[in-house]
């Protein structure tokens, strides 16, 4: 009898084990029945809901930049087949015959998605002052970036800034009440703003692989309205939420983003791109 007694509490135990891991995988599923999705929907089961960040001075990593690629644009980005660099938010650039200057020309009619940091809540269009911002956090600690090593002693003036807003985040650590204007250096005298749709990167020294440094994702372009309502930089330690409420350009928006359970992007129904037949992108409406 003892023998049986102890068979039957075994395979009771492994049950209740059984059960309770059903339990689980249905209550981790129902969490993820908020989505509806249509016959355009495109779902994946990646390791993308591992996200660290979507701030792209922040995204140094393949989940994060998987994600933030659909959301934002940089200046260039990569050819899928050589991995040269190609157009996307500039459309066009000439390089000096010393290797030096780089002037890039944007889109006209390129729009943010909108977003309530907008105030009225409508995205509105590029610009190079926009591109000039974004590069320049880059090379900011304050922004708390982990990208500025590609730039450091490369675009001119850029060590300087860096240098002198380290001094004043020596001086106080909470970032978020720090005044600008008492840094020494209040600019990165590489990035040039020529005009609105003009925008140039001035090197110490010629540096071949630049087009393509400048296509990874710390280089992307987030609204600055959007850096300034959720950033760092104006928010103490739990209320800044870029990391993880991005406003780009790119194809598709963030729509919901649980973290370790599911990510829902939305197409941009405002995006300015379109297939070689001259078709708008994206073809999905979303990707779950």
């Amino acid at each position: 009898m003892r023998l049986y007694a102890g068979v039957f509490r075994f395979f009771a135990i492994v049950a209740l084990i059984h059960v309770g891991v059903f339990i689980v995988v249905a209550t981790l599923a129902r969490r993820s029945r908020g989505f509806t999705a249509d016959g355009n929907t495109l779902r994946l089961a990646s390791s993308a809901i591992q996200v660290r960040s979507l701030d792209p001075v922040n995204v140094g990593d393949t989940a994060s930049s998987g994600i933030a690629n659909q959301v934002y644009e940089g200046l260039v980005t990569y050819d899928q087949a050589t991995l040269a660099g190609m157009p996307s938010l500039a459309e066009s650039w000439e390089i000096s015959p010393d290797g030096t200057l780089y002037t890039f020309h944007l889109r006209q009619g390129v729009k943010y998605h909108d977003d309530p940091c907008f105030p009225d809540g409508k995205g509105r269009e590029l610009t190079a002052h926009d591109v000039k911002q974004n590069l320049t956090r880059v090379c900011d600690p304050l922004a708390m970036g982990t990208g500025f090593w590609l730039v450091d002693g490369r675009v001119k003036g850029a060590s300087e800034y860096n240098e002198a807003r380290l001094k004043l985040l020596q001086e106080n650590e909470r970032i978020w009440e720090i005044d600008d204007s008492e840094a020494e250096v209040d600019e990165v005298v590489g990035f040039k703003v020529v005009d609105d749709h003009t925008f140039q990167i001035e090197l110490t020294k010629p540096f071949a692989p630049f087009i393509k440094v400048l296509a990874m994702s710390y280089f992307a372009i987030a609204a600055p309205e959007a850096i300034a309502k959720y950033g760092p930089r104006h928010n103490a330690p739990g209320e800044d939420t870029l990391f993880q409420h991005p406003v780009g350009t790119g194809a598709f928006m963030l729509e919901k983003w649980e973290p370790d359970v599911e990510i829902v992007l939305r197409a941009n129904a405002n995006y300015w791109g379109a297939d070689s037949e001259g078709r708008r992108l994206p073809h999905l409406n979303a990707v779950h």
